[in-house]
């Protein structure tokens, strides 16, 4: 049975690995202004939260090994996964988990469908794949995925769901039960993709970005310079794609997914972009926030202790 348990907050002071970002705007109470808070979880039992855009950080132990976090704006929830865990919570802070068998890199939530489809690894059974109505009542399925191979990455694009699995190949699924493998393509990598509702867009492993309009096959652009291939992450946000890679170079966007803009960064790991509402967020781990008008030109923000270290993806509610 989930066990309820209501976290403390005490201040920042040892180094966590983060795995994974969620970003949402939780309403305001009494007429106050809506607050925006940002979750980070971690591998290694701790999430953190951030009430004034990652400026600063509050630690909130919550047990488990966590790897993914998503949102459900539809039913105002966070929902949480991992290895042999779930959790939820409505506020980002108060977590409710529960035991998941499995293990699970990445989660997504499809409002056409009032489902959430959490994938991951394939190397036991039942293997890498469970869904559920609200983030709360989990079925594990058996995928017919492979054996021994890892999803690390989901999408949903309003009609289907997109994954990406190591070994450069995507799959597809209109309804994250029954999966459909892509074209195998040694050029495609998956550091982070997005959809712009025509067509997906990826970086890749060898300086290319790729696009496809239909999530299984995928065609290669024109060829990036070696030091800017946006190798860390990537996603769709306020009418552009933004990928991000660890050089200063290393900024790329575009509207089309097609012709693509370099811009700067500074250097060091990406991880975790975000929309505000008036600026685009991510993370250098371990050193500061890094924040960007346009996606393409990016300046240091605030530092942030250096226990907060982040590495995985976001979601964003809005």
């Amino acid at each position: 049975m989930p066990t309820k348990k209501r976290q403390l907050a005490p201040p920042l002071s040892v180094r966590r690995r983060l795995q994974l970002l969620a970003f949402r705007d939780a309403g305001g109470h009494g007429g106050k202004p809506p607050t925006i808070i940002i979750v980070a979880i971690s591998s290694v039992s701790q999430f953190h939260y951030s009430l004034d855009l990652g400026a600063t950080w509050v630690q909130n132990a919550v047990v488990g090994d966590w790897r993914a976090i998503t949102w459900s704006s539809t039913l105002s929830r966070f929902v949480a996964v991992g290895v042999g865990i779930a959790g939820y919570s409505s506020d980002g802070i108060n977590w409710t988990t529960q035991a998941l068998t499995g293990t699970y890199f990445a989660v997504a939530w499809a409002p056409e469908l009032s489902l959430f489809v959490a994938i991951g690894s394939t190397t036991t059974a039942p293997a890498g794949l469970a869904t559920s109505p609200d983030g709360i009542a989990w079925t594990v399925r058996a995928t017919g995925l492979g054996f021994n191979v890892t999803y690390t990455k989901i999408l949903w694009n309003g009609a289907l769901f997109c994954a990406a699995r190591n070994g450069n190949k995507s799959l597809t699924s209109p309804d994250g039960i029954v999966w459909t493998n892509g074209a195998n393509n040694d050029q495609v990598g998956f550091p982070g993709f997005g959809w712009n509702g025509t067509r997906f867009a990826n970086g890749t492993i060898n300086g290319f970005m790729g696009s496809s309009l239909n999530g299984s096959t995928w065609t290669l652009g024109n060829l990036l310079p070696s030091a800017a291939i946006p190798n860390q992450i990537g996603v769709y946000l306020h009418g552009k794609f933004v990928f991000l890679g660890s050089a200063q170079d290393a900024a790329w966007t575009s509207t089309d997914g097609l012709a693509w803009t370099q811009g700067t960064v500074p250097a060091g790991a990406k991880q975790g972009i975000v929309w505000t509402g008036t600026k685009y967020l991510a993370l250098i781990p371990g050193a500061n926030v890094i924040t960007s008008l346009d996606g393409a030109t990016w300046v240091n923000g605030a530092a942030y202790p250096s226990g907060l270290y982040v590495n995985g993806g976001i979601v964003i509610n809005k």
